[in-house]
């Protein structure tokens, strides 16, 4: 005798009175139906089963209760706890949706990274067997008639375990842009629920005028949870091999990070022709940042190349200026202190290093009251500046600024601010070009008056609100008082892109 559902209709089957309801699996459907003789539920139609927090989904589910065998057919799609999911045609599983056979898969898993195969089956809780599969990270371009990833993996066969949580691959090949470059009878990696683990990254293909084709295939080492290093040895089919590193370390009181490369190619001359004598080229990157205490960080950025032009060949930064700089500063409710020491190196080619600066140092304070009874607010800055030259003009700039400022708000709502300070440069020149290489002590004070009123309008409503606020200003100020001898170093030159 067999009972028929129609509509979507909710049944536990269980294996006997002593399953508890929560080891149940729980299936609905279109058309579900009860075969008593053979012990098996039917069900067809959106069919969606449910055991724990495994799901299934497919067009038709029959359930063998005998032999505990769930077989799905049609749009199979099977979602796992950790949130990866499955895709196949057809398959048989256990009532626990867990160990089975599948045809015809692919899974995306919770990286978002794609899994293929022909077959798959699946031990217990942890293994996972797949035949004829292809596992790419990329994402398929939505074009019609591009389906190609970037990269991807083939293998005769595929290993997920999850215990270890390592997926391993025999007999397999690398395809990029959907041709095999290589091949390999073993490889493995670390599966998506890892995150540190020591092995191969992913690889970079790619051309370019100055390097030809290219092939960097980083490896990480996992030190310890807090320390990394990436080894990504670079070949290029017309520069040769760069070895490039970046190391990173996290520490309790701050970070420490360390990028370089170097190279030896045959060097080339204005017009591009090898010479036959090799180079060493190269950089520098690094960066560091530590707490001296909870107002107080220390920290440091380095940035050197061998040469102008090595940065934007090797595709490694288009930057025209490199900056090294070395600092500390402190900061105390409204109270700012800092100095730094810099270092540049020009990367354009007009750039002369004997005219590059060198800051060492330049030093800043500034500091604001809060309000007095009156509403008035005093402020003091302070800047020392002592920028030297291998060749060409040294200045030295000691600056000091007093301020005061007081606001209050009408009755209207309008808000004025009455505002005065004075500032006083005092300049020591070394070498002036115009005076002969001479010497030269000069300096200048500006005093500076104000107001200013503002009206804000306000818009509230549901969700936002809309703020408009007009905003006048009256300075009076000198007009020149600037020496002659004061150098302009904020905006001597200018180029074009």
């Amino acid at each position: 005798m067999a009972l028929v559902l129609h509509l979507s209709v909710t049944v536990y089957a269980a294996h006997g009175q002593s399953i508890q309801k929560e080891e149940a699996i729980l299936f609905q459907a279109d058309n579900l139906s009860y075969d008593q003789t053979a012990d098996t539920i039917f069900a067809d139609g959106n069919v969606e089963a449910a055991y724990g927090k495994r799901l299934l989904f497919a067009d038709r589910v029959v359930y063998n209760q005998t032999t505990k065998i769930v077989t799905a057919s049609g749009n199979v799609v099977l979602t796992e706890p950790d949130g990866t999911t499955l895709f196949a045609q057809y398959a048989q599983l256990a009532d626990d949706l867990r160990d089975g056979v599948i045809k015809g898969i692919g899974m995306r898993l919770a990286d978002n990274s794609a899994l293929a195969a022909k077959y798959a089956s699946r031990t217990g809780d942890n293994l996972t067997q797949l035949d004829r599969a292809v596992y790419s990270p990329c994402e398929v371009c939505p074009e019609k008639g591009n389906r190609t990833p970037i990269w991807q993996l083939r293998a005769k066969s595929v290993t997920h375990d999850k215990e270890k949580k390592n997926i391993v691959y025999h007999n397999a090949f690398l395809d990029a842009f959907g041709v095999p470059v290589f091949y390999t009878p073993y490889f493995s990696h670390a599966d998506p629920s890892v995150k540190r683990k020591s092995g191969i990254l992913s690889p970079n293909i790619g051309t370019s005028s100055d390097l030809g084709r290219t092939l960097e295939v980083p490896y990480f080492w996992n030190l310890s949870p807090s320390r990394g290093v990436v080894v990504s040895p670079l070949y290029t089919s017309r520069e040769g091999m760069v070895l490039k590193t970046l190391y990173e370390e996290r520490t309790q009181r701050g970070r420490f990070e360390f990028e370089g490369s170097i190279t030896r190619p045959i060097e080339r001359d204005f017009n591009g022709n090898r010479t036959g004598d090799r180079e060493i080229r190269g950089h520098i990157f690094s960066r560091g940042r530590y707490a001296l205490g909870p107002n107080d960080i220390w920290g440091f950025d380095i940035e050197r190349s061998t040469d102008d032009t090595y940065l934007s060949r090797y595709n490694i930064t288009d930057k025209d200026t490199l900056t090294s700089r070395l600092f500390t500063e402190h900061q105390s409710g409204r109270d700012f202190g800092s100095v730094d020491f810099l270092l540049f190196q020009g990367l354009n080619q007009d750039d002369d290093p004997g005219l590059t600066p060198m800051i060492l140092p330049l030093m800043h304070f500034s500091g604001k009251t809060n309000p007095d009874s009156s509403g008035s607010r005093f402020s003091l800055e302070a800047d020392a500046l002592a920028l030297r030259r291998r060749s060409g003009q040294d200045s030295h700039r000691l600056s000091l600024t007093g301020g005061w400022q007081r606001g209050y708000v009408s009755s209207f709502g309008e808000v004025y601010s009455l505002f005065a300070d004075i500032r006083g440069d005092a300049y020591y020149i070394d070498d002036i070009p115009s005076r002969r290489n001479s010497d030269d002590l000069t300096g200048r004070i500006l005093p500076r008056a104000g107001v200013e009123w503002r009206l804000p309008l306000t818009n509230p409503e549901a969700s936002v609100t809309q703020i408009i606020e007009p905003i006048a200003q009256v300075i009076v100020s000198p007009y020149g008082g600037n020496p002659e001898d004061i150098p302009n170093e904020d905006s001597g030159s200018f180029e074009f892109d």
